[in-house]
Parts: structure tokens; sequence; C-alpha cells
């Protein structure tokens, strides 16, 4: 007869070490409450010192265990860094969640260049930048790993109505929806568990345009409805993704 499973070691994430960028404040820091408190070791990483060392310390109270790591994404050198040191200090990455992004409000005719480069490069490059770095170090070396990428319904729709004036944001969060959708069903032969372990789904983390209803992101298949409240979980959605119940088959009995 088959060993039955133990349902509880599908929410353990005991041992695994997570990169939450954007760590500091806002939804990072929520997400990396929702891992912290399931077992994850957490290397939250964001530009200001001073913010990180609130967030590490705020964690620790709830016995989190948490380091901060301080890194300016917009730097194209800095991602491959950040994997680095946080190799350095933990050993090993089992979950990179690409939070960390910036905006700039002008009319599109108006736009500052640099605010431009800015965003993109915090908001977009970095995203697959630091994938890639995190690849590297850890996920093909280990032989899996999971990335959650942070998007934007603005990714989706290309405007808000409340929000003009923000071209720049809404493009960078476009492709960081398309640069998931295309590394979904991308991947190394010779890694197919890689592959499969690391899914990419954006995690929305704007409220729902009022004029419509929208759909939730965090699922493997964005044209699936589901009714949800006007501002998301991305903590417990990013926590689920990495789960051993997201990857769970009727015949999986590690």
């Amino acid at each position: 007869m088959d060993k039955p499973i133990d349902p509880t070691r599908l929410f353990d994430l005991s041992g695994r070490v997570a990169i939450v960028t954007g760590g500091s404040r806002g939804l990072g820091l929520q997400i990396a409450r929702a891992l912290g408190a399931n077992g994850a070791r957490l290397a939250l990483a964001a530009r200001k010192q001073a913010e990180l060392d609130e967030a590490v310390a705020e964690l620790a109270t709830d016995g989190i265990e948490a380091v901060a790591f301080t890194a300016d994404l917009a730097d194209g050198a800095a991602p491959a860094a950040l994997a680095r040191q946080v190799i350095e200090r933990f050993g090993r990455i089992d979950i990179l969640v690409n939070n960390a992004g910036a905006t700039w409000g002008a009319p599109a005719e108006d736009y500052p260049a640099d605010a431009w480069a800015r965003v993109i490069d915090v908001s977009l490059s970095s995203v697959f930048l630091l994938s890639q770095a995190v690849a590297k170090a850890a996920f093909l070396p280990q032989g899996g790993g999971a990335i959650v990428n942070v998007a934007s319904v603005e990714g989706l729709l290309g405007h808000h109505h409340r929000r003009p004036g923000t071209v720049a944001y809404n493009a960078a969060k476009g492709g960081v929806v398309n640069m998931t959708r295309a590394r979904r069903r991308m991947g190394p032969p010779q890694h197919p568990r890689q592959h499969d372990r690391a899914r990419l789904f954006p995690v929305e983390d704007d409220r729902q345009d009022p004029r419509r209803p929208w759909r939730r992101t965090d699922r493997p298949d964005p044209a699936r409805p589901a009714r949800r409240p006007r501002r998301p979980d991305g903590a417990g959605a990013a926590a689920r993704l990495r789960r051993r119940a997201a990857h769970h088959r009727p015949d999986d009995r590690r």
C-alpha cells in the first residue's frame, strides 16, 4: 500500500532560501513575511539600508530569519553581484521573487529619457538579469528553483484612466508579463525538471480597474476568471507558488 502523504509537508519551506527584491516595505515585505512564516530564510534586497534594517528587525520579532542586502538594481552589474552575495551567505537559493520596481509620472511627449531608462532598468531589465544570474548560480546546479515575477494589470491594460503619464511603468510591466510567458515555454532540454519547477507566474500588485472586471494573474492560465478582493493577496500567492502543494501530483509521494 502506498505511503500516505503528510499534508503538513506540502506547506513547509524549512531549509529553503528566498530572495525578495524590494523586500524592505510594501508588497515585498508582505511576500517576505509569508515565505518566512512557512520556514524560508530570507535575503531582502533594496536600495536603502535603513529601511532594510527596519524590515529585518520587524521580521525578527516574528521569529523569521532575514538578512539585508543593499542593491540598486538599476545598475546592470547589481543582479549578478546580489546572486553571488546571497550564495556566499546562505550557500543556496531556492526562490527568487522579482518585486522591485520604479515609476515616474510625465506625459509621454515630455517623458525624460533618464526617467524612462531607470524605470525600464529596475522594473524590467533587472528581472531578466537577476533571474539569469540566480539560475546560473543556483537553480541549474541544484536542479530546480522557483521564480515569482510581480507584474501589474497595467502591463495588460496598457493604461489606467486615473494614472496618466506612466508609460514607462506600463511598458515595463507588459514586458514582465510577456517575458514570464516566454520563459515558461523555454528551458534547456538537459534540465527538464528545473524548467518544470522554475515556473514563473505574474502576481498582480495593483487594485482592480474600476471600469471593468479583471482577472487574477497569479494563475498559470491568466484567461481563467476568478473572484477576488479589490486588494489582492500577493503574499499568499507568492507563498503558495513555492510550496510543495503547488507542484503536487496524485502520484507524488515525496
